[in-house]
């Protein structure tokens, strides 16, 4: 799952652009809100929202992994990604789901 933070004046949706290029090099062209969620650990980074998008359709060719962020881009259907053991946190099961 990409991610990042609004940087001053960006919409969730610019922000989703430029994260989603900084980290994969392509930008997205379609995508719909999927759901939104209070930060799960407020004590250690503030309280924030977390928005989720779901991107479907993209310029810039297939994804690349950029930067230093990631450890591995793939693919995964919502059982699979529900599935993972190490899920940064399990309130994104609930995001998945949202998907299908």
């Amino acid at each position: 799952m990409l991610g990042g933070h609004l940087e001053p004046g960006e919409t969730p949706e610019q922000a989703l652009i430029r994260e989603v290029a900084e980290e994969t090099g392509l930008t997205p062209t379609g995508y719909r809100r999927i759901g939104e969620l209070p930060e799960p650990y407020p004590e250690l980074y503030g309280p924030a929202r977390l928005h989720f998008f779901a991107v479907t359709a993209w310029a810039g060719g297939e994804p690349a992994m950029l930067g230093y962020e990631h450890t591995e881009l793939r693919w995964f259907d919502v059982e699979a990604a529900c599935a993972l053991p190490d899920l940064a946190w399990p309130g994104y099961e609930r995001i998945f789901r949202a998907l299908v």
